[in-house]
């Protein structure tokens, strides 16, 4: 089973290029889901509340949402994980092109 976003350019309007002023803040984590028992294994990926001031288009929710009697959230913050793949995706790119430049002038 594939895992799918919808991506269909005619129901989109470009309005640019990401930026990715702060991917070097973003902070990938090792975690357990509190709901999971201990025969889980460990996640990986983001906390939303550390993305929101960084990355806020790829956030929904806020931490107003109370936890019921069993500590369990009805409606937890969610990050969109496409688009972090998107803005990680144009900081390779950047990347990549200032590695390029570097050997270019490294080169006699």
């Amino acid at each position: 089973m594939v895992n799918a976003c919808a991506s269909e350019s005619r129901a989109k309007t470009a309005r640019g290029l990401a930026t990715p002023t702060a991917y070097t803040a973003m902070r990938p984590h090792v975690f357990r889901w509190k709901s999971s028992d201990d025969t889980e294994p460990d996640s990986i990926g983001f906390i939303a509340q550390e993305l929101q001031p960084l990355v806020p288009e790829v956030v929904s929710g806020d931490e107003s949402c109370p936890e019921d009697e069993n500590g369990m959230i009805a409606y937890p913050m969610s990050i969109e994980m496409a688009s972090i793949t998107a803005v990680l995706c144009k900081a390779i790119q950047e990347l990549t092109a200032r590695v390029e430049d570097l050997e270019h002038k490294a080169v006699p």
